[in-house]
């Protein structure tokens, strides 16, 4: 190892450490994710509450080589090809997803959690806790998937203590959280009240989850709808919607493979249909802004995306947050070299 490259290691570690502990300050948050079915129709909700509201709606291909970003001077990255296409949600670029929704119906969302004490000191190889979120989206179906993937890393934080929200296709839901040091697992349960299909910001196995997820079912049988639909999805985001806080608001159909979304910024629904997409990494990586303002199908207004964009996108983060240059330089430098189009190097382009 370099000097040159062992002094620029020891300056972005420092800055992480930062970034770390100013994000652990903003406690405030309040973010919310249930999973509600009727019949065969499965659904996702998911409200995102921050300081920022930026961000985009990011197209990932399939069959592309990536690798985790390098936060510690010793510890080797997760490295993986992309088995799956996916739609994700992101405010640093390609690669940091908050969240998103594959091409075979598995969400993934991340929510704040201050009790999280991530595993460390083992030989598995890292992987940051928003790649974890992309490294999911790329390899899993279903909620094995997820167990086994997980257990075979440990997370490199670099941005905050939180656990993760996952939901196969058929509706079966897991609430993967670091407590003490390690992976646990919980499964949810359609019929138990005590295993709610639901997350937020404490422990999942607590009485403060358990209270909060009685109050949003509550509401939800309330309507008493006939139909499940986008419209019933936003009626209970906006039941749990934090003044001043929530910035998206999102409805994932898992069994239509479409994803419904709005921001404070951007009222109207827009939607995506991922049976649409082509998930051909020999295409350019597709995005919009998610303060889009018309309303309806996206599809035709998906755009190449840019590293100018995503550098933008950690720009306003950075800024927001007082971090320093050298984490924008190397989060978008990561992203430009570590994305390697597996059918552009057989077909030698």
């Amino acid at each position: 190892m370099n000097l040159a490259f062992l002094t620029f290691q020891l300056r972005l570690l420092l800055c992480l450490t930062v970034l770390g502990q100013v994000l652990f300050s903003h406690t405030g948050y309040a973010c919310t994710a249930f999973a509600w079915s009727q019949g065969t129709d499965e659904w996702v909700g998911k409200s995102f509450d921050f300081d920022l509201g930026h961000g985009a709606l990011m197209v990932n291909k399939r069959n592309v080589r990536k690798h985790g970003l390098r936060t510690q001077l010793k510890g080797i990255p997760v490295r993986w090809v992309a088995k799956y296409g996916s739609v994700t949600f992101n405010q640093l670029g390609r690669k940091f997803p908050f969240g998103g929704m594959n091409e075979k119906g598995l969400v993934v969302e991340t929510l704040w959690l201050s009790e999280t004490k991530y595993e460390t000191n083992t030989k598995k190889p890292t992987i940051n806790e928003s790649e974890y979120v992309q490294y999911i989206l790329d390899k899993a179906v279903t909620i094995e998937d997820v167990k086994l993937l997980t257990r075979s890393i440990q997370i490199a934080s670099i941005m905050a203590p939180v656990h993760f929200f996952s939901c196969e296709r058929s509706g079966r839901c897991l609430i993967v959280e670091f407590l003490d040091g390690k992976a646990s697992f919980s499964e949810t349960s359609y019929d138990d009240p005590t295993r709610p299909r639901f997350v937020s910001n404490s422990p999942y196995a607590t009485k403060a989850n358990l209270k909060e997820s009685l109050d949003l079912f509550d509401h939800l049988q309330s309507t008493q709808a006939t139909v499940i639909d986008k419209d019933l999805i936003f009626s209970a985001l906006d039941a749990v919607k934090e003044k001043n806080w929530t910035r998206w608001q999102i409805a994932y159909n898992q069994t239509a493979l479409k994803v419904y979304f709005r921001s404070t910024s951007a009222e109207a629904v827009k939607f995506l249909d991922l049976k649409s997409l082509n998930y051909s990494c020999l295409g350019p990586t597709e995005t919009i802004e998610i303060s889009e303002s018309e309303p309806g199908d996206i599809s035709s207004r998906l755009r190449p995306g840019s590293y100018a964009q995503d550098r933008k996108n950690i720009l306003i983060f950075a800024r927001e947050f007082s971090l320093p240059n050298i984490l924008v330089v190397h989060a978008n430098l990561h992203s430009a070299t570590s994305l390697i189009c597996e059918d552009r190097k057989a077909k030698g382009l």
